[in-house]
């Protein structure tokens, strides 16, 4: 449902004005047509060698992440993916890296010492698909395999608002 109050779309919002020193908060982005989708059957594979598939996840609460080696909020998010990827019971995790070669994502990844699953998107058809344009953008997938919450930005994905967003997706125990 694009627009319901299931689905949320949020960009990394930015002071009013310099002075301001507050955290920068998530505001809305522009409407995606993604959200509320279901998402097509898909394959992929991981530079791991381990095989991604649109049936192996579903039922589970899913954030892939689309991202670039030159990207600065990139390299600050992805820590912090790589963490929740590590946690206890996590939502399953997938990095989508666009449009570079292998050679530099798997030297990135082993330099930042990273090992959660990372997907090539050499040509920018994944990104296209599922209407990236700024990176890095993260969507979250809700048990069903329906687009929940699109973030474009960087964010701290262990703090109190992804928590937020990841447990109104997952179902209580």
């Amino acid at each position: 449902m694009v627009g319901s109050s299931a689905s949320k779309d949020f960009s990394r919002g930015t002071p009013a004005d310099s002075k301001n020193s507050r955290p920068l908060l998530p505001k809305p982005a522009p409407p995606s047509p993604l959200l509320g989708q279901k998402l097509a059957n898909f394959g992929w594979t991981a530079l791991d060698g381990s095989k991604v598939s649109a049936q192996d996840l579903a039922g589970k609460v899913v954030v892939v992440d689309f991202w670039a080696t030159w990207c600065a909020p990139c390299k600050e998010e992805l820590p912090s993916l790589q963490a929740l990827h590590d946690a206890v019971d996590p939502p399953v995790v997938i990095g989508i890296n666009v449009k570079e070669p292998e050679g530099r994502v798997r030297t990135f990844l082993n330099h930042a010492q990273l090992n959660l699953p990372v997907v090539l998107d050499g040509r920018g058809e994944l990104a296209r698909q599922w209407g990236v344009r700024i990176y890095p953008t993260t969507v979250v997938l809700g048990l069903d395999g329906r687009a929940r919450w699109r973030v474009v930005g960087d964010l701290d994905w262990n703090g109190p608002l992804a928590r937020g967003w990841l447990a109104s997706v997952k179902p209580t125990p």
